[in-house]
């Protein structure tokens, strides 16, 4: 485990550090315009323990069943929010972990109000895959279900499994 921690901390380092820039002594450069060089710049994702990386935030699947509201809590008590899914591949990914988990449903973090549908974690919704089309307020919370390729929209109150997802920190 200390091992992973140097390279971590070698390669925020090494991220972090100026460029040096140099040549032979006595040797004048002289430019007649500045060129923009790319910023090349490693990022290492560290995921805690049950934690799953995926394009850059980790997921974890729990192994207890709550309502939406105490699901979100729950998320929130270990530092993250109930999963939002922002493209297919992070749908595709989380619709793979619930069926490695024996799960058929389970609440992700989207949510209904004042007739919009939204992340739990202020991200925008510029991607949704759901069933139907109704926006009925007694089925405001979202499951993800292996069922399909939709989401389904359901009743806060039911009791289901669900994901959490957070972004680890960075250098």
């Amino acid at each position: 485990m200390a091992t992973v921690w140097f390279l971590f901390a070698v390669l925020c380092i090494a991220t972090a550090a100026p460029a040096v820039k140099g040549g032979k002594q006595g040797v004048t450069v002289v430019k007649s315009e500045t060129v923009p060089q790319p910023v090349l710049a490693a990022k290492a994702v560290f995921c805690p323990d049950g934690w799953f990386d995926q394009d850059g935030r980790c997921f974890t699947l729990t192994n207890s069943a709550m309502d939406w509201n105490s699901a979100e809590d729950h998320c929130k008590s270990m530092g993250a929010h109930l999963a939002s899914i922002h493209n297919p591949a992070d749908n595709r990914f989380l619709k793979q972990m619930i069926t490695l988990g024996g799960q058929r449903e389970v609440w992700i973090g989207s949510y209904l109000l004042q007739k919009r549908w939204r992340w739990i974690d202020g991200t925008g919704m510029f991607f949704q895959q759901f069933i139907s089309s109704s926006s009925s307020t007694k089925l405001a919370c979202t499951s993800l279900t292996t069922r399909s390729d939709y989401w389904v929209k359901a009743s806060c109150s039911t009791y289901k499994r669900f994901i959490c997802s957070t972004s680890p920190g960075s250098c």
